[in-house]
């Protein structure tokens, strides 16, 4: 049966057509399923009896089954999803004083195997379908007040998320429609490599989520050692499509970097990032790099990912660390992985 997750209202009023005759009925079954997170038709009291029972015989409101919950000691909650094809994502609640932070996944596994990060051990899957993105959102709403949509969304979980791009921009339309899920523009982000074309995309649509770029060094050879992917396009590219960009008054492109120990942590980078601030509007995110056993690198404290953030400020550019959130049940940045999966 079809699933009415994914579905924008435009396409239930289609879909629907055959079984509900008034246009505010279909209204209602879409606030019931992305405002109310009703997992049955039968919950929906407003409709009558009858067009319960025919929806419920003709279609379907299913989640991906949700396998486990591990809570760290700091209060992170790492989600394990069974999907329907029995591969496995995971997604993240991070709770801090007055906002929650869920990560999100795009796709089973990643392609772009980022030496630095643990889901691209796992390879490539497949794109998680729109159902897939937003059930993520809706569970983890569960998990909060009800109806608080003070929650910032990023997707940072596994995956690319500019190599599901069309899958994306409609998850962030449904995530972001105030008759839908309601969530603030302003508090998506979407977090990519930066594929050649996609940025400018993600940007047309009616409410644009704001933008995190992987960069990790500004040197040509040193991010294609740390990212293999961008093998494939130029750095200059994204540089310049990111100074294409039309931003918001006062917003700026969030630049990330994950520090890695004598790799991307010198004065040539801080002298790089400097050049780049004249020439486009950015924030960076620095972000201590998470040990793996299964990854190359040691651990950076948060000692060196400050002293290296101070260099940066002082150099007049906004700068942020990123705090460590997560790590003792492997639910911090890069850590997100189903090795097993098959």
């Amino acid at each position: 049966m079809l699933n009415l997750i994914g579905k924008t209202l435009k396409e239930l009023e289609q879909i629907l057509l055959p079984y509900v005759k008034e246009p505010y009925r279909v209204r209602q079954i879409y606030h019931w399923i992305y405002q109310r997170n009703a997992k049955s038709f039968f919950e929906m009291t407003e409709l009558s009896k009858d067009l319960r029972r025919r929806l419920d015989e003709n279609f379907s409101i299913n989640y991906p089954y949700k396998e486990r919950e591990i809570p760290s000691k700091d209060g992170c909650i790492k989600f394990l999803f069974k999907l329907s094809d029995g591969k496995k994502i995971e997604s993240v609640l991070i709770p801090e004083v007055n906002r929650n932070t869920f990560c999100i996944s795009t796709q089973v596994g990643c392609k772009m195997g980022c030496i630095y990060c643990l889901t691209g051990k796992m390879g490539f899957k497949r794109n998680l379908e729109v159902e897939e993105i937003v059930s993520q959102v809706l569970i983890l709403l569960e998990k909060v007040k009800p109806r608080d949509r003070r929650v910032n969304i990023v997707f940072m979980g596994m995956g690319e998320p500019m190599d599901n791009l069309e899958n994306l921009k409609k998850a962030i339309t449904l995530i972001t429609d105030p008759n839908g899920i309601a969530i603030s523009p302003r508090r998506v982000t979407v977090s990519t490599i930066g594929i050649p074309g996609t940025l400018k995309s993600l940007r047309e649509i009616a409410k644009p989520p704001k933008i995190a770029i992987s960069i990790n060094s500004l040197d040509e050879e040193k991010r294609e050692f740390l990212m293999p992917a961008t093998k494939k396009f130029k750095l200059s590219d994204v540089l310049k499509e990111m100074e294409s960009l039309k931003l918001r008054k006062g917003e700026r492109i969030t630049i990330e970097w994950v520090l890695i120990k004598n790799i991307n942590d010198g004065e040539d980078e801080i002298e790089r990032i400097k050049k780049l601030s004249r020439k486009v509007p950015i924030k960076v995110n620095v972000i201590p790099y998470n040990f793996s056993p299964l990854l190359p690198f040691e651990r950076t404290e948060e000692k060196d990912a400050e002293n290296f953030a101070l260099k940066i400020e002082r150099e007049g550019i906004s700068v942020t660390v990123r705090r460590r959130r997560g790590e003792d049940i492997s639910a911090s940045c890069g850590q997100l992985a189903i090795i097993d999966e098959k």
